[in-house]
């Protein structure tokens, strides 16, 4: 059990807590103290206690002498950082790893072990082979051998303990390993005392060569790609589709989020084409499609019978894996998803031989993925794995200055496409555009275009064609709600009261006296909605 207890700071606070624990029969294993000015936080981890026993303790430390607060908590901050940390190392490309004084491996990041393990095992007796599981405790230079006869590596680690801070710089060297030519960065953890620090040991990153080579069918995709397609000048788009190219070329599983109708799966479509990948299978999978009883099947494959079948992972090996609404998963299929994003490997359903693929798997969600793991929807281990490259798709009411463009663009695909004459249309037009809340976003947008285009009388787009919501209608037609979430309906509900009252309270003071609210809160929604004078 994990406890967060905030108290005003007075001696002798913690030793109170502990006591009444000591007195309570239950067992300290963790605690962590923070201050915060005038006040403390305790943060305590206990052995497992059953609810009873949890709200009678919780009642025994808030009877403390200045203790404030007391909530339980499902990790204490270090472990949490540890956790974040954890799923970063394992999702970088690189092999990582970490290193003591005398070169031992403390510490190996799955890209080291796959690089490393196997030379290692080779060197061992046969007997023992299977048995390694871990580079815990090898020394790296029992596995690259050539370390032996590299100065650099013995001239860092025999600096003694204590160096100046100045002199305790990294070192870069290129090294042979597997036939292959790496560049090793090694990288002191220092531990620092006045104008001194002593090395308590050494982070090694490894890096091929080949990989640090430029790809001439990268550097075409650079020059022409599919984000050219994707419409927006705003500074929010401009930032997002800048930071979906550098997430692009990584091949670490991508999460993208953004509210229904935002492009999420444009965007995946377009980082698979600007990848190293885009000459392989790009797969689109909606989750909420997968029927739970076949999930496993669809994924991985299945061999019983005499039958088989491959899974989408093996189809598409090499390429890259959409998976559309992650959240729609159940619990069970992210604990194997979770294992297959670690290495790479999975079993086929009904078989023991384990398959190995390459896939770049790009998760999308439109609720962000922590509010979802609050919700019990999302693991929380899955969430640490996929939270390490997130982009965030801004609304269409976030970015108004790209309304103008995305109408223009939308009238002309649609004209095309219905065979017409491309309609004209006024301010009075793009004014209305601006004026809406697009709960729906881009697909809400295109299909109100859509049916202006069909609506168009002498060629001339009208606003009455947009048939744009005023109001929440008293009858709803349930057909036209099927795709329509609650959420969606209260935010166009709220949005409709708000344009219909600012038109007769054009002071946001007036409209939030007639409201029963607070002006800031009026200010907000108001933005938030995209509603102006």
């Amino acid at each position: 059990m994990r406890f967060a207890i905030e108290c005003i700071e007075r001696v002798g606070i913690a030793q109170d807590i502990l006591s009444l624990l000591g007195a309570q029969g239950i067992n300290l294993e963790g605690i962590e103290l923070q201050k915060q000015e005038n006040k403390d936080l305790v943060y305590l981890r206990t052995e497992q206690i059953n609810s009873e026993q949890q709200t009678a303790l919780i009642k025994q430390i808030k009877k403390i002498a200045n203790v404030q607060s007391v909530k339980a908590i499902h990790h204490l901050p270090q472990e949490r950082k540890n956790l974040e940390l954890q799923a970063l190392l394992e999702a970088l490309p690189n092999p990582v790893l970490s290193l003591d004084l005398n070169g031992n491996i403390e510490f190996a990041n799955p890209q080291a072990c796959k690089l490393l393990l196997p030379t290692y095992r080779l060197s061992l007796p046969k007997k023992k082979q299977e048995s390694i599981q871990s580079l815990s405790g090898v020394a790296l230079n029992d596995i690259i051998v050539n370390l032996n006869r590299t100065k650099w590596y013995h001239s860092f680690l025999e600096q003694g303990n204590t160096i100046h801070a100045d002199t305790l710089q990294p070192i870069s060297n290129p090294i042979q390993f597997n036939d292959q030519v790496w560049r090793m960065d090694l990288l002191p953890i220092e531990l620092w005392e006045s104008e001194q620090n002593r090395p308590l040991g050494y982070v090694v990153t490894l890096q091929s060569q080949q990989s640090m080579q430029i790809d001439l069918r990268q550097f075409m995709a650079h020059q022409n790609s599919e984000f050219d397609c994707i419409i927006g000048r705003s500074a929010k788009m401009r930032s997002v589709v800048e930071q979906a190219k550098k997430f692009a070329v990584l091949n670490v599983p991508l999460l993208i989020q953004g509210e229904t109708g935002t492009g999420k799966d444009l965007f995946a479509k377009a980082c698979h084409q600007f990848s190293f990948r885009r000459s392989q299978k790009f797969i689109a999978v909606n989750c909420a499609g997968l029927p739970e009883a076949e999930a496993e099947h669809e994924m991985f494959g299945f061999r019983a019978n005499g039958q088989e079948s491959t899974g989408f992972f093996e189809y598409a090996n090499g390429g890259t894996v959409l998976l559309d609404s992650i959240s729609e998963l159940s619990l069970d299929m992210q604990a194997k998803l979770l294992r297959f994003l670690n290495d790479g490997s999975f079993r086929r359903v009904g078989e023991d031989k384990e398959v190995h693929v390459d896939v770049r798997v790009i998760c999308t969600s439109q609720k962000p993925l922590a509010q979802l793991v609050v919700e019990g929807k999302v693991r929380e281990d899955l969430y640490h794995r996929l939270n390490v490259l997130t982009l965030n798709l801004p609304p269409l009411r976030e970015r108004q200055g790209d309304i103008p463009l995305l109408a223009e663009f939308f009238i002309s695909q649609i004209s095309q496409q219905l065979g017409i004459p491309k309609p004209h249309y006024d301010d009075s037009f793009i004014k209305a555009l601006l004026g809406y809340h697009w709960s729906g976003n881009l697909r809400e947008l295109y299909n109100a275009i859509y049916r202006a285009c069909t609506l168009a009388t002498h060629n001339q787009l009208l606003v009455v064609d947009l048939n744009l919501p005023d109001e929440v209608p008293s009858d709803f037609n349930i057909d036209q709600l099927e795709d329509t979430s609650l959420e969606e309906l209260v935010n166009r509900f709220e949005a409709s009261l708000l344009r219909k009252f600012y038109a007769e309270y054009p002071s946001t003071r007036k409209l939030a006296q007639r409201l029963g609210i607070s002006h800031t809160a009026i200010a907000n929604k108001l933005r938030v909605y995209g509603i102006s004078k």
